[in-house]
């Protein structure tokens, strides 16, 4: 199972970073496009759900949603990975303050150029009083932008838009 990927350009060779659930012992490996070779990374996985876009435009560092903590945007450098020692994160906004009872199914995000993001999370939240599962589901779409500010990079939050919808009636976003 893949918990993240991510694209790299490593030496000029289109490299596949992959790395597995957290805790697994198998490490995070990456695939030579070029010469299809597959080579270990690491024993740390990337701190990323789902997936990692670069933008070299913003300090050519990676994106993307932080798999510790599902409300936050973050970016980190991976243009020198090293075997022992983890990526460390360099940024981490936090771009929903949500309700304690929604549960997180999905999150999903697009790069639009210009330091601009949408971010789509799809969640469950309200409990049956008999079953005691989900009785509703929403998606909330975030536009955010990260912008220079003083040798540093901020984000900023502009449009957060919730879709209230009937349960399973929405596949996926993006």
């Amino acid at each position: 199972m893949v918990k993240c990927h991510a694209l790299l350009h490593i030496d000029g060779d289109p490299i596949f970073l992959v790395s597995p659930p957290e805790g697994s012992d198998v490490g995070t490996r990456c695939f030579n496009t070029v010469t299809h070779e597959w080579f270990k990374a690491g024993r740390w996985t990337l701190p990323f759900f789902n997936r990692a876009e670069h933008v070299p435009e913003l300090g050519n560092l990676w994106f993307g949603i932080c798999s510790c903590s599902p409300n936050q945007f973050c970016a980190m450098d991976l243009s020198s990975i090293h075997p022992d020692k983890p990526p460390s994160l360099l940024y981490s906004w936090l771009d929903l303050d949500l309700p304690e009872d929604w549960v997180l199914l999905d999150c999903r995000f697009v790069y639009l150029g210009a330091g601009r993001f949408c971010i789509t999370k799809i969640f469950e939240f309200g409990e049956d009083e008999d079953t005691g599962h989900p009785t509703e589901m929403g998606a909330v779409i975030s536009g955010v932008e990260v912008v220079h500010s003083e040798n540093t990079l901020q984000m900023v939050k502009h449009k957060s838009k919730f879709y209230n919808y009937v349960k399973d009636t929405i596949a996926c976003v993006f």
